[in-house]
């Protein structure tokens, strides 16, 4: 499965291999801390979804081995979160004996003649549902071995959508790691990224594909549009480390300057109310 895990890091996710290799490599690492940590001798690759949900939780920014989570930048917590999407799209099929009986009834003439038709009814009939399923499914964006996508421009955003919230997440993470504490106050009081302004994944990826023509399929590489959209998210001075206290102070802020974002009642209310 580590083989396989890091083949689709490269292939779906448009990772690099070096990087599709240390996610693999990391898992290893991952089961031998756990089961040290644990006393069970667990092997990642093996456990089912559920018991893979708990670990990735252990290893979150508030969980049981958060501080080994953090080691390498930030590399293990993305590797176990990277296995977790994985195995959500290949889940591990489990294996029920059969505990009926092996002998077949034994079939009569009539039984076959029935059968036959039954079967060739239903094949014709779905070969025509398959027909008209084709016929009105819309054409998906061809995803090529190197890691390539062809297609549309409106093709091209739906498949990278659900990619970029993984990565707005993966380069906040990074952030937070590199600048554990608050960058006004220094202070490591619950630290958080903030952003400033605030754009959403959404934006950011329509702002990196927007010099895509429009009409026509077009072939562009995943890997280049992570690092362009990991870029656009982290230009300038987006991206800050405030504590829960500035972070209060700043969200006050926000409220003292665009009154009119606020509801009606706080509004009208007293000042107390205004936060």
């Amino acid at each position: 499965m580590e083989e396989k895990f890091s083949a689709w890091l490269v292939k779906v996710e448009g990772k690099i291999e070096a990087t599709g290799r240390s996610y693999s490599r990391a898992i290893n690492r991952l089961s031998e801390h756990y089961s040290s940590h644990t006393g069970n001798p667990t092997n990642i690759y093996k456990v089912d979804n559920g018991h893979l949900k708990r670990i990735k939780g252990f290893y979150d920014t508030d969980g049981r081995f958060s501080e080994f989570g953090y080691e390498s930048h930030g590399l293990y917590r993305a590797a176990i979160k990277a296995l977790y999407r994985y195995r959500q799209s290949h889940p591990i099929s489990k294996k029920f004996k059969n505990t009926k009986s092996s002998k077949k009834p034994r079939s009569t003439a009539k039984n076959r003649i029935k059968r036959k038709t039954e079967n060739r009814g239903q094949s014709i009939f779905k070969k025509i549902y398959e027909f008209f399923i084709n016929l009105f499914q819309p054409n998906q964006p061809k995803e090529l071995i190197k890691g390539d996508l062809v297609g549309t421009r409106k093709q091209i955003y739906k498949h990278l959508k659900p990619l970029s919230n993984n990565w707005e997440k993966e380069v906040q993470e990074k952030y937070l790691t590199d600048n554990p504490k608050c960058q006004r106050c220094g202070s490591g009081e619950f630290p958080s990224v903030f952003e400033k302004p605030v754009l959403t994944s959404k934006k950011v990826l329509k702002n990196v594909i927007k010099d895509i023509p429009n009409r026509g399929n077009h072939s562009i590489s995943i890997s280049n549009i992570e690092n362009d959209f990991k870029g656009k998210v982290i230009y300038g001075n987006r991206l800050m480390v405030l504590c829960r206290t500035c972070k209060k102070k700043e969200e006050k802020l926000k409220l003292d300057r665009y009154p009119h974002e606020m509801p009606e009642i706080m509004r009208k209310g007293p000042s107390e109310l205004k936060y």
